[in-house]
């Protein structure tokens, strides 16, 4: 409905009133305030749509909404654009839900880009090792001794089109990301790379490096570069020894790093960014977060298997036991920092056509690591709205009431704080 209209303007930047976010489908909307479901222990956002994105990066084609909030003149047909699209999504995980349902419909495969094959790159153009390494993955993954003998007799070119890496007897782009030869990564239009750069304590970068294809080692070369510090911290107050624990743990970031890779958007090129500070990790990739918010994937409950940009792409890693598809990894890695008594993990759409993501390598407030030492029977909701007031950020009035009945929090609103006076509150 917006296509081919001539009137551009920049996507609405971050205010005190709200901020733009951006659908997988191109809609953005403007969300201006968020509420406290009971039932569902979590917030809920509340926004309108305000247009769809535009081809270039950072603009957008307004609706009428888009004129009302911010000024300007209306286009034509912006009102039947605005009614049809403000019937499709009304609320955070129902849109979620809706926009994910849609592109079912629409099926995956048919805009898969990791499934389309490349016409000039031939198996030649692949990383031997790299192939050798797929085989290894791929029985440990399957873990049958009649399909690791069957692997081992077949070709290359057999292997591949056995996991679907070849199509017809070419190369897919999903091969080139995983198996590339970097000496070959021209063939692509734009060159997948994960760059690590490691600040200092003023945020200027020390040192940096830069991976190319294959990413089937790729990630794990970055993350080779982040500092296995040790850090020390005393959890509770009923002792006299502290607790040691790696700033960073393995599996949360071969998680984040290997989401970074299957959810990229590739057509718009860019770069992983895994940026390392003195006290966080900041990973970024090209793209947008498909579910919309991390809140609904938090939810107990949630058990959809997400969508893929990179289809095929994201169904090989499974294969060779890089990811997994049982929509647990999110949710898995802010346990893993609530069990560490950590800050929970920051996820950040605000720029547009990326997602970013910070890990925290030390504790923020005291109080907040004693309040969950004291208390490992939070669930997970509760722990995110505590994390939230650590970090100063507003909570509905509900969750107020609610972190007050646990007695958790003193003070007034907006100067809300975090006490661990009280114990064992469940």
């Amino acid at each position: 409905m917006y296509a081919g209209k001539t009137d551009i303007v920049n996507i609405p930047a971050r205010t005190e009133n709200g901020y733009a976010a951006i659908l997988k489908t191109g809609y953005v909307y403007w969300v201006t305030d968020s509420a406290w479901d009971k039932a569902k222990k979590k917030t809920t956002d509340k926004r309108v749509s305000i247009g769809k994105t535009a081809p270039e990066p950072g603009k957008m084609y307004p609706n009428a909404t888009y004129a009302r909030i911010f000024g300007g003149k209306e286009t034509e047909g912006t009102k039947e654009s605005e009614a049809s699209e403000d019937t499709k999504d009304t609320g955070s995980d129902s849109s979620a839900m809706s926009v994910e349902k849609t592109a079912r419909s629409h099926g995956q495969d048919k805009n898969d880009w990791s499934g389309q094959t490349m016409p000039d790159a031939s198996i030649d153009c692949l990383d031997k090792d790299a192939i050798a390494l797929a085989r290894q993955k791929y029985k440990e993954r399957m873990n049958r001794p009649h399909i690791s003998e069957e692997v081992d007799t077949m070709t290359d070119e057999e292997f591949l089109t056995q996991i679907r890496l070849m199509r017809d007897g070419k190369l897919t782009n999903a091969a080139m990301v995983l198996l590339g030869n970097e000496e070959y990564d021209y063939k692509f239009s734009r060159a997948p790379e994960i760059s690590w750069r490691l600040f200092d304590s003023k945020n200027f970068v020390k040192d940096y490096c830069i991976f190319k294809v294959p990413f089937i080692t790729a990630g794990e070369r970055a993350l080779e570069k982040v500092r296995r510090l040790t850090y020390r911290y005393m959890p509770g107050r009923r002792t006299l020894f502290a607790t040691q624990t790696q700033q960073y743990d393995d599996w949360l970031l071969r998680e984040l790093m290997n989401n970074c890779i299957a959810h990229m958007d590739y057509t718009i090129g860019g770069r992983i960014y895994l940026n390392e500070f003195e006290d966080k990790l900041i990973l970024t990739n090209p793209g947008t977060f498909l579910p919309g918010s991390t809140d609904s994937v938090l939810q107990p409950d949630y058990n959809d298997p997400p969508l893929y940009r990179n289809k095929l792409l994201a169904e090989t890693m499974v294969k060779l036991n890089m990811t997994d598809m049982q929509a647990m990894g999110i949710r898995n890695v802010f346990r893993i920092q609530q069990k560490k008594f950590f800050p929970l993990p920051d996820y950040d759409f605000s720029v547009p056509r990326q997602v970013g993501v910070t890990v925290f390598g030390k504790e923020l407030d005291s109080n907040y690591t004693r309040v969950l030492f004291d208390n490992p029977g939070f669930d997970l909701a509760t722990v995110c709205l505590i994390d939230r007031v650590q970090k100063h950020a507003p909570i509905p009035k509900e969750a107020v009431k609610e972190l007050r009945r646990l007695g958790v929090i003193k003070g007034r609103v907006p100067n809300i704080y975090i006490t661990a006076e009280a114990t064992h509150c469940m």
